[in-house]
């Protein structure tokens, strides 16, 4: 989906936006440096979490 609106919420990590508001993206720069990818557990965004299958 494209993205209406990018928030970067810290440092190298910026959360997309579809116009509705909905989130639509997380870009992590170097992730795999900075969380382990086997497991990612989203907690205290902006916004509401919506669990889907990897």
């Amino acid at each position: 989906q494209q993205s209406a609106e990018s928030r970067e919420v810290s440092e190298g990590i910026v959360l997309d936006y579809d116009a509705a508001g909905n989130l639509v993206g997380i870009d992590i720069d170097n992730a795999s440096r900075k969380v382990r990818l086997e497991q990612l557990i989203l907690s205290k965004l902006p916004s509401r979490v919506t669990t889907v299958a990897a």
